[in-house]
């Protein structure tokens, strides 16, 4: 793609250094708001105190306090001190804690959240979610009825976790952890607990004296009509009186807002005519129990009584991280919700540390967690606090309380808590949001519901799990499967959107242009390369009937924020597609951080600067010029389309990327039948127009691979410490199976090292192979069924994209650090070792090896290591001489046979040389009835299974992806792991353990001419005669040739040029294979390999919770807007401020990117005043994002609030389909029709520039 037009070109300065990266990335993770900003310029001594203020707020805003601003705090703080004494009682008696630990609770955290809490309105005290909370965790451990000190002792200790917990995350900038609460998490789980909390105040409603400690639905309603003749209709009455009554002034207050007093006042109202009602009636006859005796005075210190005893940590432990978490969730929500009211803005972490403090300092002193409740924060809001003051008021007015009016409160009636609770609860309950949940994002409702439901129906930790779980799924399913489109030509201008979304946008003749929304990882490369395809033979088979053919194909990466060396290494493979089709390959608009990568891997090389591009339309021009005019294009929602619809949709594009029965479109039945057939069984796809010649090719290919099979069988079969004979009838089953069932020309098909040694290091931990060799083999072959099941329901379900979060960087550490494990266990062999160790891990190992050294056999090492050599040299010999691969082929069955031949003859002298001994010989004997499905190794083998299974499917997929790349032909990675999954399955019945496809011998296959599948059956033939004729020939075979085998193969898997390019290209991607490496070689290799995914799957979370922001200009000339930073020409334009955010907008980031834009605007209005330029007035998202959540339609809502606050219009541009009809449906699209609304960057800043209505122009 030569350029043909003068216009602005992509910027390829040099990348960036590691450092000046990581800082920056560092400081957007940890600091987006940029809390220390206002510190630059300023002297040591200002500085210091400006720290101090920062860290204890109260020195911020005390100074300017006045007697005015106390006038107001005081009613506030008196106010809300009547609502907090009954609730602190109920919700005490909800944590079965006695009831004065609820007004301890209301004392001591006001007064430290007052010295550093940042928020004005926040009103500190107990919550009924959190307090229900407590009781069903603690309540698991320790029955209060049982031993209520002993479970007082631990509600303390697990709110000093709590605090421990909060201030950690605070400190560390770790805020981040809280945005994983979703809107719609929320929602469901405070639902889901209002329900049960309801529920359970029927026992006091009812006067129930026996209850359940249970907190679901189910057991809760067992416990009601179970003792229904303990029902009081006394009880009820008074209950249901007060309820209505409370009831009432809600409705009040919600009808006329100024009367907000009357609900705030009405629990202490049916607290104080409770009492009163109880003391002058005797209503314990009736069966109205009453709180009791309360003592006097202030709280008493409880540090004493934390208990760390090891039996009881754990539950307080997690009974703290969990509480902490919603609590902090809940405080920092309601505080941020009324700092947006009076334009103020609150630090989220600063937050954390508060109530941190709060939690650790109350712990000490008998209170239990806190955090910021509603109704408190609701009625110290309009009751016209100014400052943190009206807490202090309030616990003031609380110290009296303790002091002076606690033994009143000893006649409150349980009922009165009960109705108290209730009332507070069904405010909870927030219906209008969950319709509106359901009407905007349908997923965002089934999150919701998860919570709800599990909290209702199973326990309020599960339902918060499978809420959060759901959450983090659908992010990473944006990441897994992120939105692709065809671009089309809007007429009459320069611009190119998605054609689904504008239907009258028509495609340019033979240019495919294609945009991806999604950073490019492991996770989703795969697919990005299939729908690439996808859409590629889509626009072939639209060209063939228009006499047209594809010629160019444009990927527009502006919707690309980042990519690691699996997205590297797919834009690779898919240009080498394209060329061998003869299409021309260009990128569009690569951001700087993928620019930077790309240079580093010289991919830019490789295609050459003239084939990356500054826009599509500069792109076009340089294949196709066109000249159309500009002018401003309106804003299209995409077509109406049912929920069904857009449910289809997405499960095609998750499960059927590649869209596999697109070939059966257009055929009648018989023919569809034909190529059902052809397509679950290829070989009758390819059998039909087999030939001689092919024939020819494939029986040397098999016999070549069968001289690497057989000895490698052999070896691997040892190193999984199986008995050899089973690797040879691995290397004979499934090669016959994969033939049937495989899509792969070339795959070679058998045992690996990596699986064999997984397996064997696994199984020795519980087993030994020595003692009790049958359980041994029945795990085995047991585990392989397993792994053929989990592979063949992934086939079958479509979900191979589960293996693609196995990223490069995690195999090559992984795979390295199993090398060099395995070669280590080898020198057992090497150096004639007769007892070793059984563990894995590197230094167990070494000190086996040299506290042996007696058992060192010098015959054993000279011959040993002469083989050794002469495989290594094999193998180098075939790398630096393609052509001659026949050499590393032959060379181990060579040593085999040379190796036999000397021991054989000089068997007198080689007396230490421990050899394999007898083999038994004919084909594979069935195993079905050693299947071992009992007792307690049964989780054992599934887990085996479920490793080795991922593993040799991520490996045996690679391999076929390869080399069909190489050959121009495309496998179908379901159908790979439907064929893997039967060869295992088959396998395990007739003696086989776990096999894949094999790089060695795919390799040595390729070579070698393979065509067909063909060249298994041969492979297969070859270990059959060898299985009935050979066996008694390796009886003299010694050990020492197999550790030389396997050492040679293994040294093939330490890729240290792609470390090394891992370590120039992406340092995270790095810190992955050193986990991965490190990890198996000095731990275990699934606990290596558990921590590399770990990290890998939280660097794709870090980038979706910290998108890039970025700052764009104008190019000079042109109507294209791009990164100040990376474009230096580019320039700003007067009164616009204008952003490009790169990610979609979900409730993992919502709270940062409300952030970082308001940041962006500070640090602009900052500039503006340094250089008197004209003031700022619009601020412009230009939104290339893919997909939104309720959260996120939520936080570009708080965020248009917060701007108009400071007299700046907000401006949305280039909005996807999708979240066009999300803010449509969220009626939020409706604040942005007038002037809020445009298709490009250029089109807002003309027109908006020519509104003089809005936009005054001057310094």
């Amino acid at each position: 793609m030569a350029v043909t037009s003068s216009g602005p070109r992509v910027n390829f300065a040099a990348p960036r250094g590691f450092a000046k990266t990581f800082k920056s990335k560092l400081k957007e993770t940890l600091f987006p708001d940029d809390p220390f900003g206002g510190f630059r310029n300023e002297k040591p001594a200002r500085k210091s105190f400006k720290t101090l203020q920062y860290f204890v707020p109260v020195f911020e805003w005390f100074p300017k306090y006045n007697f005015s601003k106390f006038r107001f705090d005081l009613l506030a703080g008196i106010t809300i001190t009547s609502l907090a004494i009954p609730q602190g009682i109920s919700y005490a008696k909800l944590a079965n804690l006695p009831p004065i630990i609820g007004l301890y609770s209301s004392f001591i955290p006001p007064i430290i959240y007052t010295v550093f809490g940042s928020s004005k309105h926040l009103a500190v005290g107990t919550v009924a979610a959190c307090s229900l909370l407590l009781a069903e965790s603690i309540g698991e451990k320790v029955n209060v009825k049982e031993n209520p000190d002993l479970y007082l002792h631990l509600i303390f200790t697990a709110t000093f976790f709590t605090g421990i917990f909060q201030t950690s995350l605070g400190f560390l900038r770790l805020g981040i952890l809280v945005d994983f609460l979703s809107h719609s998490t929320i929602t469901g789980f405070m639902t889901g607990t209002a329900v049960i909390i309801c529920l359970q105040q029927m026992k006091g409603m009812l006067g129930l004296k026996h209850f359940t400690s249970k907190t679901d639905v189910v057991h809760v309603l067992k416990a009601i009509f179970h003792n229904r003749n303990e029902w009081r209709w006394e009880c009820f009455l008074v209950g249901l009186v007060f309820l209505i009554f409370l009831q009432f002034t809600r409705f009040l207050r919600n009808r006329k807002p100024k009367l907000f007093w009357v609900s705030a006042m009405a629990p202490m109202v049916c607290v104080a005519v409770g009492c009163i009602f109880a003391f002058l009636a005797p209503v314990e006859k009736h069966g109205i129990q009453i709180v009791g005796e309360l003592k006097r005075g202030i709280n008493p210190l409880s540090l004493k009584y934390l208990n760390f005893d090891p039996e009881y940590l754990p539950a307080t432990i997690k009974a703290g991280v969990v509480t902490g978490l919603i609590a902090m969730a809940e405080g920092i929500a309601i505080a941020r919700s009324f700092a947006i009211t009076k334009n103020e803005q609150i630090d989220g972490n600063k937050e954390m540390v508060a109530f941190g403090f709060m939690n650790i300092f109350g712990s000490f002193t008998s209170c239990y967690l806190t955090t910021g409740p509603f109704s408190k924060t609701a009625v110290n809001f309009n009751s016209g606090c100014k400052s943190q003051m009206s807490n202090f008021v309030m616990a003031i007015c609380m110290m009296l309380v303790l002091l002076f009016l606690a033994p009143v409160f000893k006649y409150t009636p349980l009922v009165v808590l009960s109705a108290i609770i209730m009332s507070a609860m069904i405010g909870l309950i927030n219906y209008n949001e969950i319709i509106h949940l359901f009407k905007v994002d349908k997923f965002d409702f089934c999150i919701c519901m998860a919570a709800c439901l599990g909290v209702s129906f199973l326990t309020m930790e599960t339902g918060l799990i499978l809420s959060v779980g759901l959450a983090i799924l659908r992010a990473l399913i944006y990441v897994a499967r992120p939105a692709t489109c065809k671009l089309g030509k809007i007429p009459n201008s320069e611009l190119y959107r998605d054609m689904e979304q504008y239907p009258d946008a028509t495609g340019v003749s033979g240019i495919l242009a294609l945009q991806i929304g999604s950073p490019i990882y492991f996770a989703n490369s795969n697919y990005i390369r299939e729908r690439t395809l996808r859409w590629i033979r889509d626009e072939e088979s639209l060209s063939d009937s228009k006499s047209n053919t594809v010629e160019h194909v444009l990927l527009d990466l502006s919707g690309a924020t980042a990519i690691d060396m699996t997205g590297i290494g797919t834009l690779m493979e898919i240009r080498r597609i394209l060329t061998a089709r003869d299409i021309k390959f260009g990128i569009v608009n690569p951001r700087i951080e993928i620019m930077d990568k790309l240079t580093l891997a010289h991919f830019v090389d490789i295609i050459g600067k003239d084939s990356v591009y500054l826009s599509i339309d500069e792109a076009v021009e340089a294949c196709r010029p066109p000249h159309p005019p500009l002018e401003v294009h309106p804003v299209c929602l995409p077509p109406e389309a049912t929920t069904f619809h857009k449910l289809k949709h997405r499960l095609r594009e998750i499960f059927f990327p590649d869209d596999p029965f697109y070939i059966f479109k257009n055929q009648n039945f018989r023919t569809k039948l034909i190529l059902g057939f052809q397509y679950f069984f290829p070989i009758l796809q390819w059998a039909p127009s087999y030939t001689l010649k092919l024939f020819t090719s494939d029986i040397i290919s098999g016999i070549t691979i069968a001289s690497l099979a057989i000895p490698q069988g052999i070896s691997y079969a040892k190193l999984a410490n199986l008995p050899p004979i089973i690797g040879l009838y691995s290397s004979f089953v499934p090669p016959l199976i994969y033939s049937v069932l495989g899509s792969s020309r070339h795959m070679g098909i058998g045992p690996v090292s990596i699986a064999s040694l997984v397996m064997g290091t696994m199984l020795n931990e519980e087993v030994s192979f020595n003692k009790d060799r049958d359980l041994y083999l029945q795990l085995a072959f047991t585990s392989t069924l397993f792994a053929g099941l989990f592979q063949a329901s992934l086939g079958l379900f479509r979900l191979g994209f589960i293996i693609d979060f196995l990223s490069k960087a995690t195999l090559i550490g992984f795979m390295a650090g199993a090398a060099v494990v395995v070669a280590l266990q080898q020198l057992k062999g090497l150096l004639g070792i007769i007892h070793f160790t059984e563990k894995m891990q590197v230094i167990p190992v070494m000190e086996s090896v040299f506290n042996r050294k007696k058992e060192w056999s010098w015959e054993t090492i000279v011959m040993g290591f002469s083989f050794l050599i002469l495989l290594v040299a094999a193998r180098q010999i075939s790398l630096k001489k393609p052509k001659l691969f026949w050499v590393s082929a032959a060379a181990p069955l060579v040593s085999v046979i040379l190796s036999t031949l000397l021991v054989f003859l000089l068997k007198s002298r080689f007396q230490n040389v421990t050899t394999i001994g007898h083999l038994p010989k004919g084909v594979n004997p069935p195993s079905i009835n050693k299947l071992h499905f009992h007792g307690s190794h049964l989780s054992l083998a599934i887990k085996i299974g479920l490793i080795t299974g991922i593993l040799s499917l991520t490996e045996g997929i690679a391999v076929g992806r390869t080399f069909a790349s190489m050959e121009d032909y495309q496998i179908d990675g379901n159908k790979e792991m439907l064929a893997f999954g039967l060869m295992n399955i088959v396998g395990c019945c007739f003696s086989c353990y776990v096999t894949t496809g094999s790089f060695s011998r795919s390799a040595v296959n390729y070579n070698a001419g393979a065509k067909t599948v063909v060249s298994n059956i041969v492979l297969a033939a070859m270990v059959l005669v060898t299985l009935l004729f050979l066996m008694p020939l390796f009886y003299y075979t010694p050990n020492l040739i197999l550790a030389a085998i396997i050492i040679t193969a293994v040294i093939g898997l330490i890729d240290y040029k792609g470390a090394i390019h891992l370590w120039k290209l992406d340092k995270l991607d790095f810190l992955v294979f050193l986990c991965s490496f490190i990890g198996v070689l000095f731990f275990s290799v699934q606990l290596g390999l558990g921590i590399a995914v770990g990290v890998s799957v939280l660097k794709i979370i870090l980038h979706i919770t910290r998108p890039n922001t970025m700052v764009l200009g104008n190019i000079p000339g042109t109507q294209i807007y791009r990164s100040i930073n990376c474009y230096e020409n580019a320039l700003r334009e007067p009164c616009f401020l204008i952003l490009s955010i790169e990610s979609p907008i979900l409730f993992a980031n919502s709270t940062y990117l409300q952030e970082r834009v308001l940041r962006w605007v500070r640090e602009e209005e900052e500039r503006i005043q340094e250089n008197n330029e004209i003031a700022l007035k619009c601020v412009i998202l230009d939104m290339t994002v893919t997909a939104i959540d309720t959260s996120g339609i939520d936080g570009m809502y708080e965020l248009r609030k917060r701007l108009e606050r400071r007299s700046l219009h907000l401006v949305l541009v280039n909005l996807a389909g999708t979240v066009m009809e999300k803010l449509h449906r969220s009626k939020l699209l409706d604040l942005f029709r007038s002037n809020g609304l445009y298709l490009t960057i250029g089109e807002a800043v003309a027109d908006l520039s020519s509104s003089s209505s809005w936009i005054v122009l001057g310094p």
